[in-house]
């Protein structure tokens, strides 16, 4: 009876061991040691560098997606199509342990596809299933084969769109719900690649010559029109900086023998445009035309003003680092004002207000030139800034490339009399800003190193400059 006792006890004990090295549960599991594995099969750990996880990089791996360094396992033999992955489930671990063995693995054996696209998720890969969309018509027939709700334009596959409702954005220029990488045309609503090859598009800058015969534009009676306005130069930024319908690339308005696309001074053949504005330049901000100087103002005819904000490295909450009311800096009100807050640590976080030239117009403010920031509680700012290189930063911007920046990054032109002095009347009172480069946004901004600052803010109620070269010494 003892011994069978003793028998029945190493029975369970024995079933115990074994369930506990077939549970899915990672804790408690004893790695098969027969294998040889330098890896443990049941705690793979993929990603981009190691598909399989294994522990070896791709570029040192003889089989990238299946675990182990044994070339055999994705050799011809078993990998008939190439790609890296296996016909079936080679019987190896994990594989063995889950029942996989021999079970199908490539979803297209006889065709590569590395990455094993199946649009409708039925087992077989888009490579060499005959109904991609699983719609019921095989692709051969099917006037939109990856378009199960056969939604999109039969001639060229893609999605439809709405020609009166598009949506550009950065990664799609003409907002027909295609992307730049993938439109034939990135700047043409639609998808027909003829509407911007050679003969549609000569300098080949993504800009038809003239607007194509094609809805928006014939409603909008542009068709035929001249789009492109240096049709011979390339120019995909369409810069035009007096506005007469001919692009800075292929004009040189002063004469000078230099285009004004890379002209400092366009409109002076003397380029003394760029000249340090004098010290007898008095700043005043006005709207009254009584100064050069006015307010960048949502509302500005000739310039109107946006805003946005920049947010870099902070290591707290965001809610410690961003920009209060930025549009209020825009305004027009000197009573209201936008506020920028941030914990700076190290001088590692950043937070800006951005105001610059709104999009739709071409406005590029001259580079001769001052720049005033009417800040509210101004002396404490001085304070904050002056002996640690933090606090407030000025630098200007053209076409988003940093041109003049007070925090050193690409120099010496920017002269910082803010720092030092106060200019203005009693109230209000401005921190003033030389600049000898052309400018189209400035941004404000909490940055510099300091040793720590539990919490930085200051206010902005409004930024100015001129819009017209200021006179030379």
């Amino acid at each position: 009876m003892i011994k069978l006792f003793r028998n029945l006890f190493l029975v369970l004990v024995v079933a115990a061991l074994v369930a506990g090295c077939r549970s899915d549960e990672s804790e408690g599991r004893v790695i098969p040691q027969v294998s040889g594995y330098s890896f443990d099969p049941f705690n793979l750990q993929p990603s981009d560098k190691d598909f399989d996880g294994d522990g070896v990089l791709n570029s040192k791996d003889a089989c990238l997606y299946v675990p182990g360094n044994d070339p055999k396992l994705c050799d011809s033999t078993v990998d008939s199509d190439g790609d890296g992955i296996p016909d079936k489930y080679p019987a190896i671990e994990p594989y063995i342990f889950k029942d996989m063995v021999n079970s199908p693995w490539d979803n297209c054996p006889d065709d590569p596809n590395e990455k094993q696209e199946d649009l409708d998720g039925d087992g077989v890969g888009d490579a060499c299933d005959p109904d991609i969309d699983g719609d019921g018509t095989v692709n051969e027939q099917d006037p939109c084969p990856t378009d199960a709700s056969n939604e999109c334009d039969p001639d060229t596959g893609n999605p439809t769109y709405d020609p009166f409702d598009l949506n550009p954005t950065e990664t799609d220029l003409d907002g027909d719900g295609v992307e730049n990488s993938e439109d034939p045309c990135p700047r043409v609503p639609g998808f027909n690649p003829a509407h911007c090859d050679a003969k549609a598009d000569p300098d080949g800058d993504g800009i038809p010559s003239v607007y194509p015969s094609i809805e928006p534009f014939l409603t909008e009676n542009k068709a035929g029109n001249a789009w492109d306005n240096c049709a011979n130069v390339a120019n995909p930024g369409q810069e035009d900086f007096n506005n007469n319908g001919v692009g800075d690339a292929c004009e040189d308005s002063d004469g000078d023998g230099s285009n004004d696309i890379s002209d400092p001074c366009p409109s002076d053949p003397t380029d003394s445009c760029g000249a340090e504005v004098p010290e007898d330049v008095v700043f005043a901000c006005t709207t009254d035309g009584s100064s050069s100087f006015s307010p960048m103002l949502a509302t500005d005819s000739v310039a109107p003003a946006a805003t946005y904000t920049r947010i870099k490295n902070c290591l707290l909450d965001e809610a410690l680092c961003g920009v209060n009311n930025p549009n209020y800096a825009i305004d027009g009100n000197s009573n209201s004002s936008a506020e920028i807050f941030n914990t700076n640590l190290l001088g590692i976080s950043s937070v800006a207000l951005g105001v610059q030239v709104a999009p739709n117009s071409d406005f590029i403010y001259p580079s001769a030139n001052r720049i005033g920031i009417l800040f509210e509680d101004v002396p404490q700012l001085l304070e904050l800034g002056l002996f640690n290189n933090g606090g407030i930063q000025v630098r200007t911007l053209l076409n988003g490339e940093v041109q003049q920046d007070s925090g050193g990054e690409l120099g010496v032109a920017l002269d910082l009399l803010g720092l030092s002095q106060i200019f203005g009347l009693d109230d209000p009172q401005y921190l003033l800003f030389r600049t000898s480069k052309q400018f189209d946004a400035i941004e404000i901004y909490s940055g510099g190193f300091k040793l720590v600052s539990l919490l930085e803010r200051f206010r902005v109620r409004q930024v100015c400059t001129s819009k017209t070269p200021l006179p030379t010494p």
